[in-house]
């Protein structure tokens, strides 16, 4: 079976832009994303998770013919606030792959300010990331707990670093992957 994957990152409306959150690369208009669900709707594309996927590798479940994983990157609030409800009313699922040191410090701006008002690029809480895991419209992944970086002490991402033991890089793998 064939499965396509769509990646987004983040869905930001006009309102959000007027309360000072900035609309960049990884952006997309909440409508725009409307129009790419009615379209997969229209020609047919069920929805599924990469859990799905694991149950199909395992002989569990098949997958649906026109299968595609809708996966979204790195926890921001704008999953929750505006492609979340266009998920829930066209009955779609997705992969949302969170950053964990982006949630834990959006949580602590909430709890000491009580509000991310003014953030321009705020992310979800872990509450908000609870509430997305029960609704059953997303499948909440790992997106690594701190080494989402373009370059940190010589480390791009979670690539190993030149002459660093296979052995070493899979404890720290392991390290940041028990953290989320």
């Amino acid at each position: 079976s064939n499965v396509s994957v769509i990646m987004y990152h983040n869905f930001i409306s006009q309102s959000d832009i007027a309360n000072g959150i900035t609309f960049d690369d990884y952006s997309l208009d909440p409508e725009d994303f409307r129009s790419d669900l009615q379209w997969l709707r229209d020609n047919g594309y069920t929805t599924i998770t990469s859990d799905d996927v694991i149950d199909y590798i395992n002989g569990k479940k098949p997958l649906p013919v026109k299968a595609v994983i809708i996966s979204i990157d790195d926890g921001t609030w704008g999953v929750y606030t505006n492609a979340w409800p266009l998920l829930d009313e066209y009955g779609m699922k997705a992969d949302f792959n969170i950053v964990g040191e982006r949630i834990e410090e959006s949580w602590k701006v909430q709890q000491a300010e009580g509000t991310r008002s003014g953030m321009d690029d705020p992310y979800c809480v872990w509450d908000e990331l609870r509430e997305l895991d029960k609704s059953g419209v997303f499948n909440i992944c790992s997106h690594t707990y701190s080494l989402h970086r373009w370059v940190d002490d010589g480390r791009h991402g979670a690539a190993m670093v030149s002459g660093e033991s296979y052995d070493d890089y899979v404890a720290l793998i392991r390290e940041d992957y028990s953290m989320v």
